[in-house]
């Protein structure tokens, strides 16, 4: 909607380990790809629910000042896992 910033496109990996491919892949490509919300140690700990689908968010950038020009050739780069 008109007036609102999203700042990130947040799917869900179906598993750790191709979340963890799409991490790597960010990194590669110099894409700030993350996970999100930040959970308390004790979620993490005992790997409660939350953890289980945190662990399977991977949040995409989105770039909203970028011209097309520019993202068509950043893309024309990207190698995907």
């Amino acid at each position: 909607p008109e007036g609102c910033l999203p700042l990130a496109f947040p799917a869900y990996a179906s598993s750790a380990a191709e979340s963890g491919k799409w991490f790597n892949w960010g990194y590669r490509n110099g894409i700030d790809v993350f996970s999100w919300p930040t959970l308390p140690e004790e979620s993490v700990k005992n790997r409660t629910a939350a953890y289980r689908l945190w662990e399977l968010m991977v949040c995409f950038p989105i770039h909203q000042d970028l011209e097309p020009f520019f993202l068509e050739q950043k893309l024309s780069l990207l190698r995907f896992p």
